[in-house]
């Protein structure tokens, strides 16, 4: 069990030292399946490592942006998301780019609230806590996660990650980011910047 709330001390983020850990012990696959994919620096270089040194499959299932049917609390948060992976592609080298695939759940005003990170088809790393700033960083909020380390439960917790998968839209050029998106992630990015 992994335990964080605003009295900690700065610094002593079990939530992100639990999913660092995790991503750099990786050897084969990491499912994301969060409503947000906002990675902090240190997170991000270690996704780009995995997969090019170790030929890490990383998938990310998460929320849709642009879609007419997804919930207006998405189109907030969504473009952030998306300046997230494509920057998380862009820092690929190209030869590695099909290890990265991004999937985005679109269903009819219904949104993505998942909590997971499976890992290596063994371990899960789920619970109160979003895949976002509020949560990596700040620990600004009570949270309580937990690490499963059992095949049978990992397994059935990506048949669960399957099924979304199946109600998204998976990205073909993860590269790219529309005018559309980029000026609120900017706004969304440059907020954040000076929050800190």
């Amino acid at each position: 069990m992994l335990y964080q709330g605003p009295e900690q001390l700065s610094g002593t983020n079990e939530f992100s030292s639990k999913a660092l850990e995790l991503i750099r012990n990786a050897e084969k696959r990491i499912v994301f399946n969060h409503m947000y994919f906002c990675p902090t620096n240190e997170i991000m270089e270690a996704l780009k490592e995995a997969i090019e040194q170790r030929g890490v499959q990383v998938e990310i299932i998460t929320c849709a942006d642009n879609s007419e049917n997804c919930p207006n609390s998405q189109k907030v948060f969504g473009p952030y998301n998306r300046w997230n992976w494509v920057t998380l592609a862009n820092k690929i080298a190209p030869e590695h780019r099909q290890k990265l695939q991004v999937f985005l759940f679109t269903q009819k005003k219904k949104g993505l609230h998942k909590k997971v990170i499976v890992v290596d088809d063994k371990a899960v790393l789920a619970g109160s806590s979003n895949f976002g700033y509020k949560s990596l960083v700040t620990s600004s909020d009570h949270e309580v996660n937990f690490v499963a380390t059992s095949e049978d439960f990992a397994q059935k917790t990506l048949a669960i990650c399957e099924e979304d998968k199946k109600l998204s839209e998976q990205i073909i050029d993860t590269t790219q980011i529309s005018p559309a998106a980029y000026l609120p992630a900017l706004f969304y990015h440059q907020a954040r910047s000076l929050s800190n």
